[in-house]
């Protein structure tokens, strides 16, 4: 029976948000259902009508509407599921196609307001729920979706612009100019659970319903890893129907309103190609680390990436102060790729057992399904990469690396580095002008352009750039330069952006209070907030007027924590006393909330994270083989910071241990301490 799946389109709050809502036995049979369709996929990974079943069977047996929007009627839950196990498809999609209109008229519920009934509020509870702190932050400020109008839907149709695709034979094979090697990659189950355990939870589900949350709790059991390995194994090297392909490839288009005016879209995809494309990210991470951090990109890849840009880049400032700073901007970045550039890098480096998988998801317009009202319109994507691909970050910085060899061959004076769609390139004034208008035309050839109104640059004692040099156009900033989150520049400089930042958390805090559940707020406030307090001491160095701005913003992330707990006992001449203070921040473990203070543990981050990053500054910040960085001051940390260090910190020697495979944290047992003057000479810390 032929099923047309673009009927069962929903709003995202038609679905069941998780199976373990269901009970255990009701779980079962949803595995029962499921699994004889895997099956057939894995036997013939061709099959139209097993694939168009596994997509519309979230709709047909687990939507709200298709139980009468009432999600406690387990019996009904149960007597759908029985329909579809017994083949009674036509009745289920009857009933689909019955509901659709009730889902479609049903009024949004206003974001306005505050209070645990505001929608915003319920949404950051369920994130905190499911250990999604940053979201759960998120979630409390979310931006306001664009309104459903003509000029929103031109707007998005702008985003998505018409492009070149890779030719198609007449078996619908694509044709590329450099066939890729035929090599073909084996899903291992490790990875294939490493995936499904390291996925976002809570994210939205594409047009079909499906979510991660649903195959992680579904698919438990070994024997029913294994039958779902077998079919994305098939997917991964693109053995899978155009029908199929099809249906995978759809996403669900939203359009959210940018507070400077504007349309941001966020395309929702399934979540299969989804799980494959983290697979490969999983498999290939050492090979894609290889690949493009040797080659000054740190977006994709690289561990510490952007921390080692920015230690790098505030290193060679202080080394060559008469050097400018140019910051470059890609406008659309990742929906402008020219995918015909992106395959034939591809096929050239050793990522050739991705290009099956890629060709069936880029090799093909897809569809953007956007809802505006009651109407259905349909957008075509044809260029750039997909919203939330795991492989999106490196199948960019892929597609602009012939524009950054090229312009890099052209130009040895000066130094490029490269983090997404950011581009940082350091010289001399008139060096830094040319290599733009190279990088400018050779990015083009690729699809992309440069926003000159977004591009700025730096340049804190060096001369003025002449009206031929591209840099006269741009914008200049007298202070700094804000790198990958962190500011780079003068002291004052540091020290606004710094009340910046704080300032733009201010709507979280004055938000977590009305939560209503002190346990929740707390664990946001500890999880999320005071996350990018600590990126921040890891990245700045921890200057007199940076320690003032860290205290300040201790002191706010403290009162917050007192209005959530509402506690009068607290406060002292209406601040928090010293011995709630020391309590706050004390570890969980110790009875405390985690909150520990920026500024006390500033000098220990900072040096922490120049450790981490050592060896990459030496190795990759260089021009023509010398080192930019070869006048960094040689001096010794203070006596009290070194002590503080060895006495907190096993970050030197990596042992052969138990867990030795992790990253760097603070008092991991596989690390053992080192002599100090030994690591830290070329460093200082002030």
């Amino acid at each position: 029976m032929q099923l047309d799946w673009s009927l069962f389109v929903r709003e995202k709050g038609a679905m069941l948000p998780v199976l373990r809502h269901i009970p255990f036995r009701r779980r079962a049979l949803t595995v029962a259902c499921v699994r004889p369709l895997l099956r057939k996929l894995k036997e013939d990974p061709k099959h139209l009508a097993a694939g168009t079943l596994l997509g519309v069977f979230p709709q047909l047996c687990l939507s709200t509407a298709a139980i009468f929007g009432d999600v406690g009627h387990w019996k009904q839950v149960r007597g759908l599921l029985h329909l579809f196990k017994r083949g009674e498809w036509s009745t289920l999609y009857e009933r689909g196609l019955a509901s659709i209109n009730t889902v479609a008229s049903r009024v949004r519920t206003s974001r306005a307001g505050t209070g645990p009934e505001d929608a915003r509020t319920r949404r950051s509870i369920q994130f905190a729920q499911i250990a999604e702190l940053s979201r759960a932050a998120e979630a409390l400020v979310a931006a306001e979706l664009a309104p459903a109008t003509k000029e929103t839907l031109l707007a998005l149709e702008a985003k998505h612009p018409d492009s070149n695709l890779p030719r198609i034979d007449e078996e619908g094979k694509c044709i590329l100019a450099s066939p890729a090697k035929p090599t073909k990659w084996t899903l291992k189950t490790k990875v294939l659970l490493r995936a499904l355990r390291e996925s976002p939870r809570g994210s939205a589900g594409g047009p079909t319903g499906w979510r991660m949350d649903f195959l992680r709790e579904m698919f438990t059991h070994p024997d029913d890893i294994r039958l779902l390995g077998g079919w994305l194994q098939h997917a991964a090297r693109g053995e899978v129907g155009p029908g199929i392909a099809t249906l995978w490839t759809a996403s669900t288009l939203v359009a959210l309103a940018k507070p400077g005016g504007g349309v941001r879209p966020i395309a929702v995809g399934e979540v299969f190609p989804h799980l494959v494309a983290r697979c490969f990210s999983i498999d290939f991470h050492d090979v894609i680390t290889r690949h493009l951090q040797p080659k000054g990109q740190f977006g994709a890849g690289a561990r510490f990436g952007g921390e080692t840009m920015i230690h790098g880049i505030r290193a060679g400032r202080r080394a060559n102060p008469e050097w400018v700073i140019l910051q470059i901007d890609v406008a659309n970045a990742f929906n402008t790729i020219c995918r015909i550039v992106l395959f034939d890098e591809l096929v050239k480096g050793p990522f050739a057992p991705m290009v099956p998988f890629l060709l069936s998801l880029y090799g093909a317009p897809s569809s953007l399904l956007y809802r505006a009202d009651t109407t259905r319109h349909t957008l075509w994507s044809r260029t750039g990469v997909r919203q939330g691909d795991p492989l999106g970050s490196f199948l960019y910085a892929l597609a602009q690396q012939p524009a950054l060899e090229r312009m890099k061959a052209q130009h040895l004076d000066v130094f490029v580095v490269s983090y997404a769609d950011d581009t940082y390139v350091m010289g001399d004034i008139k060096a830094v002008g040319k290599a733009y208008t190279t990088l400018q035309s050779e990015l083009e050839c690729s699809g992309m352009q440069t926003s000159v109104v977004k591009c700025e640059w730096y340049s804190p004692s060096g001369p003025q750039p002449t009206q031929g040099n591209p840099l006269y156009s741009m914008e200049e900033v007298k202070d700094g330069l804000v790198v990958v989150g962190s500011p780079v520049g003068g002291s004052a400089f540091v020290e606004a952006a710094v009340k910046a930042k704080r300032g733009s958390d201010e709507p979280v805090l004055a938000a977590l209070p009305g939560i209503g559940d002190a346990q929740t707020a707390s664990r946001i406030l500890a999880g999320s907030v005071l996350a990018r307090s600590n990126f921040i001491c890891r990245t700045t160095p921890p200057t007199p007027k940076l320690l003032e701005a860290l205290k300040a913003w201790d002191t706010s992330l403290v009162t917050c924590f007192s209005k959530i707990l509402d506690d009068e006992s607290l406060m002292t001449g209406g601040k928090v006393n010293e011995a709630a203070r020391l309590q706050i921040s004390l570890p969980e473990r110790l009875g405390g909330f985690g909150i520990q203070s920026a500024a006390r543990m500033a000098d220990l981050a900072y040096v922490v994270s120049l450790l981490s990053v050592a060896g990459n500054l030496w190795s990759f910040f260089q021009i023509g083989g010398k080192s930019i960085l070869a006048s960094f001051p040689k001096r010794m940390c203070s006596h009290r910071s070194l002590r503080r260090l060895e006495r907190h910190c096993r970050v030197y020697q990596r042992s052969s241990g138990r867990n030795s495979h992790r990253g760097m944290r603070w008092g991991r047992r596989p690390w053992r301490v080192a002599p100090s003057r030994f690591w830290l000479v070329s460093f200082r810390l002030r």
